[in-house]
């Protein structure tokens, strides 16, 4: 019996003892103090209200005892599980004016859906990713490409030197991700961007992208939700320059952010050079084609590639791959400069007939131009040669 049942009682017998109490010869009725008469009829009003609220009848409502959070409660944001950080703040006002994108609302699982990819992340490498400002740019190629706009961020070989309110553009693929980053005049200048194939942030004024890929040609894109990707033209292209803005009257524009108090420069002003490498770090050893340990470097490739041949080189930090593409075979190594050496590659593709006379090639040159490395797949499919100079 719980204390509902207990008052119950007791105001039935109270009711009881008044009903009695009425019967009684007229003379003792007289004598009766009046203040009985109004307990009686409040004890039988109370005990209609109670089985009213209680709801012990058929067709009623039972109450709810459940505990309701507060809505006044404090929002607190949420921390991933490999403790990366993530914030609320908005993005600064410069960054804002620059993209659309980040001026339109998120759409439902935008967020949760990249976030999941950092949860691999160890270590203080990004901090305060900005949680409502993450955009899904593009999806094609069962790729996604997104901004993620962060606090400050670590990024290059200092390791000790904070990048301010950086701009991040991810790519995608299954749960294996690349990340380029950089601060506002690292995007405006072009610098944000990836070059095989070339795609990267452009800013609301370029109605087109300009670009030198290797082999002499130029090429114009139109970017959308601030994002270009020459990939749909050829997925075999490497960029050579950092874009060219053109605006809508078809001229060359150079963008100049506003100063703000942001006094890391991005390291990615300042290329890498390629380490020179020992001939045993070149060396490639034979991985079965359906390894494991391929995972990351399959990440970003198209699922059309078909892999033939793997090795496992210790100087690039990853794997060579030999695949074919439909009618192409295609040679991709990884790139040692990057953040993700293994998942972010430099692929090369021919037609069948040149292979099986020339093989593949594909070359690593660094933005000094030294140190260069090039690996060579026979037609034989197992002849590699790899060789810096």
């Amino acid at each position: 019996m719980n204390a509902w049942d207990s008052l119950e009682d007791e105001l039935r017998a109270a009711t009881r003892r008044a009903a009695r109490r009425r019967f009684r010869p007229f003379a003792a009725h007289r004598r009766r103090p009046p203040w009985l008469a109004s307990a009686a009829g409040l004890a039988a009003a109370v005990i209609v209200l109670l089985v009213a609220v209680r709801g012990d009848g058929p067709g009623t409502i039972p109450a709810d005892e459940r505990a309701v959070a507060s809505p006044t409660a404090a929002a607190v944001a949420p921390q991933l599980p490999s403790g990366l950080s993530v914030s609320r703040s908005p993005v600064p006002a410069d960054q804002l004016a620059a993209f659309a994108v980040l001026r339109r609302p998120q759409t439902p699982g935008e967020q949760s859906e990249v976030l999941a990819l950092f949860k691999g992340v160890k270590g203080e490498r990004y901090a305060g990713i900005r949680a409502d400002a993450i955009r899904v740019l593009a999806r094609t190629r069962g790729e996604i490409a997104a901004l993620v706009p962060m606090e400050r961020g670590r990024f290059g070989p200092d390791t000790n030197t904070d990048v301010l309110d950086p701009l991040c553009l991810l790519r995608a693929k299954g749960r294996g991700y690349g990340l380029t980053c950089g601060a506002l005049a690292d995007v405006l200048a072009g610098q944000v961007r990836w070059t095989r194939p070339p795609a990267g942030l452009a800013p609301d004024v370029a109605a087109r992208v300009r670009l030198r890929v290797r082999g002499g040609r130029t090429i114009t894109l139109t970017p959308r939700n601030n994002f270009y990707d020459a990939a749909a033209i050829d997925p075999s292209l490497v960029g050579l320059q950092p874009p060219r803005w053109i605006n809508a009257d078809g001229d060359h524009v150079r963008l100049t952010p506003t100063p703000t108090p942001t006094p890391a420069p991005s390291p990615a002003t300042t290329p890498q050079a390629m380490p020179e490498l020992d001939a045993k770090d070149l060396r490639a050893t034979p991985v079965a084609p359906d390894d494991a340990s391929l995972k990351e470097a399959l990440s970003l490739l198209d699922d059309s590639h078909k892999v033939v041949r793997a090795w496992k080189v210790r100087g690039l930090q990853g794997h060579v791959l030999l695949t074919r593409k439909g009618g192409q075979w295609c040679l991709s190594t990884p790139d040692p400069l990057t953040d993700h050496p293994d998942a972010e590659r430099g692929v090369g593709c021919v037609p069948d007939s040149r292979f099986q006379r020339r093989g593949a090639y594909v070359g690593l040159v660094p933005a000094d131009g030294k140190n260069r490395i090039t690996v060579t797949v026979k037609p034989d499919q197992r002849t590699i040669r790899i060789r810096q100079r």
